[in-house]
């Protein structure tokens, strides 16, 4: 573990300023995702996981400050258990899902489609919206059939960071790459890397992710516990970690606003984060959990704060401030003289004992699989566990206040 992982904030003794917002499903979940458009209040995506395959739901809850409650409006998803989610920024008023049914010969398949929702999400969620559960209307759906390959479309899919005019669908071993304007697809990208090698059986895709920078043009893969990337431009590896855990990697996060850094996190129940340019080791590393982590989520607008969620039932806060786009003391730092030795050393000193733990959230009873920063309130979150569970939680003030002050 890193030295710099201590932090000064009690979190063993943390009581929340506001008690944290929990809303129940009654089906198993794993899928959460944040509603993302500025204009926009707080949503977010919750979907369930119920055998009954006609019984699935997609619940979409409003976050309404004034009274610290949710608004609800629920779509059926009766095609199948729902493993992922995505919100198109720019056309708020459709939903992505990838999902798993049972095909007429009993073999469950896995399907990706894309939705429109029968409200009018540019205004805020009204309470007749809850007494109905209402039907998504199908616009399309991205199925194998026309891919070329006897893989099947996996349970994560992705949409170009900014421009979102093209979607990614992980495969076993590859990706499918779309058009999402015409729904055609693009080409297969495969997970082929030559530094890497792999059995078969290792090189299935645990995950990927889309990089918000390089134009668009980096990929970041998973296998097993080997993480590299892929530019789409030339088919290229442009830094490959392999054994980046010492077990399974289960997830990873693009620092938003510092294009080097990424996170990751896995069954060794850290996480790491790395300095695409240096990638003999971590930058830092982060050992606060007691089994499998299963998320890591960068704060967009305090890239320092990073939340992780885990098998162990609990969501952590971290300060990851060392590596951040812009630590603290980092403005000040730059307008102090040269001569100023020992102020410049204070605060490098500063900046190393802020990295850590800052609170551990406990109020999951079940695996936490999903959390997602709320996309235009840089203190508020949400976490989803298995059993159904939805919570808002928020940074602590007095965290809220050092960044600000």
């Amino acid at each position: 573990m890193s030295a710099n992982n201590t932090s000064n904030f009690d979190s063993t003794n943390f009581i929340p300023e506001n008690p944290p917002l929990i809303y129940g499903l009654d089906h198993e979940c794993r899928s959460l995702c944040a509603q993302y458009n500025d204009s926009l209040p707080t949503r977010f995506f919750v979907g369930t996981q119920s055998l009954e395959v006609a019984s699935n739901q997609v619940h979409l809850l409003e976050y309404v400050e004034e009274n610290d409650s949710l608004a609800k409006a629920v779509f059926k998803h009766g095609l199948g258990e729902i493993w992922h989610l995505i919100s198109p920024s720019k056309t708020p008023n459709q939903l992505i899902t990838c999902y798993t049914s049972n095909s007429n010969l009993n073999k469950v398949e896995n399907h990706c489609s894309l939705w429109r929702l029968p409200i009018d999400v540019s205004e805020n969620l009204r309470e007749d919206d809850a007494q109905t559960i209402m039907d998504l209307e199908k616009i399309h759906d991205f199925n194998q059939d026309n891919l070329g390959t006897d893989e099947s479309i996996g349970k994560i899919g992705r949409l170009k960071p900014d421009d979102e005019n093209e979607l990614i669908l992980m495969m076993d071993t590859k990706l499918a790459h779309f058009d999402l304007t015409s729904q055609r697809l693009i080409g297969i990208i495969s997970n082929e890397n030559q530094t890497i090698k792999t059995t078969s059986r290792l090189s299935r895709l645990n995950t990927f992710s889309w990089s918000p920078h390089f134009n668009g043009n980096l990929l970041c893969l998973v296998s097993n516990n080997n993480i590299y990337s892929k530019d789409l431009r030339s088919a290229n590896s442009a830094w490959n970690i392999p054994q980046a855990h010492s077990q399974t990697v289960r997830d990873i996060d693009f620092n938003p606003n510092s294009q080097y850094y990424i996170a990751s996190c896995g069954d060794d129940c850290e996480v790491k984060f790395w300095d695409i340019r240096n990638v003999t080791k971590p930058a830092l590393k982060m050992l606060h959990h007691s089994h499998w982590l299963w998320s890591v989520r960068y704060n967009s607008f305090h890239d320092h704060l990073v939340l992780t969620s885990s098998s162990d039932g609990n969501v952590n806060l971290l300060r990851a401030s060392t590596i951040a786009s812009q630590p603290y003391g980092h403005l000040i730092e730059d307008e102090l003289d040269e001569e100023d030795i020992n102020i410049k050393e204070m605060l490098s000193a500063k900046q190393k004992l802020q990295d850590g733990l800052i609170v551990k959230f406990q109020d999951h009873e079940d695996s936490v699989y999903s959390i997602e920063w709320s996309p235009n309130d840089p203190w508020l979150f949400a976490s989803l566990s298995y059993d159904g569970r939805f919570i808002i939680n928020k940074v602590p003030e007095s965290e809220k206040l050092s960044i600000i002050d």
